[in-house]
C-alpha cells in the first residue's frame, strides 16, 4: 500500500527495513528502490588485475541500501575499491537467497569508517572487454544477471503464495 511519500509499507519480519521507499530522480534512467538486506561480497577481478578464481574467495560483508534495474548502493566497513569486478549474494527476508550477481564497481565515497559503494549491475556478456576469454571461460555459468534473478525470485514468490492460497 503506497502512501502519499510514495512508500510502500511491509511488515516488520525478515531482515527487509520497516518500508520500502521507491525514489525516481530525474538524472537516473531507472527507478530505485530503497532497501536494506545484508549483502556478501566476493572479488572476481580487482582493479588491480587480478582474478580471483573460485577457490579464492574470501567475502566481504555490506549492507544493500537500494536497489534498481541497473545498479545497488552498499555500504561495507570494508576495502573495495572503483574499478573491482565483484559477485554478490543476498538474502531477500525469508524469501530466498540470490546469488552470483555480477557488478562493476563504479564509485566509492568514504564516510568515517563506512565506505559507501555504487555498483554497475553486469552480466558476463558485459564483462568480455574486462576479462580475458580464459578469465570468462573459468567463470562457467553460475553467473545470473540481477534482472533475471528478480524474476525469477518474483515468479517463485508468486508460485508459493498461490500454492499456499490453494491449500488454505
Amino acid at each position: 500500500m503506497k502512501n502519499k511519500n510514495n512508500q510502500i509499507s511491509e511488515s516488520k519480519s525478515g531482515s527487509a527495513s520497516r518500508s520500502l521507499q521507491i525514489t525516481e530522480e530525474n538524472q537516473r534512467e531507472f527507478v530505485r528502490i530503497e532497501f536494506s538486506t545484508p549483502i556478501k561480497i566476493y572479488f572476481l577481478k580487482d582493479a588491480s588485475g587480478k582474478f580471483h578464481e573460485e577457490d579464492d574467495q574470501t567475502a566481504l560483508n555490506g549492507s544493500l541500501l537500494n536497489f534498481s534495474e541497473g545498479g545497488l548502493l552498499i555500504e561495507t566497513k570494508d576495502e573495495i575499491s572503483e574499478g573491482d569486478i565483484i559477485f554478490m549474494t543476498l538474502k531477500v527476508k525469508d524469501i530466498s537467497e540470490i546469488k552470483n550477481i555480477l557488478g562493476r564497481v563504479k564509485r566509492v565515497d568514504e564516510e568515517d569508517d563506512i565506505s559507501i559503494v555504487g555498483i554497475e549491475l553486469a552480466g558476463k556478456d558485459d564483462l568480455v572487454d574486462d576479462l580475458s576469454q580464459i578469465e570468462l571461460d573459468l567463470m562457467g555459468d553460475r553467473f545470473s544477471h540481477f534482472k533475471d534473478a528478480i524474476k525469477s525470485l518474483l515468479s517463485n514468490h508468486a508460485n508459493s503464495e498461490n500454492r499456499q492460497g490453494v491449500s488454505s
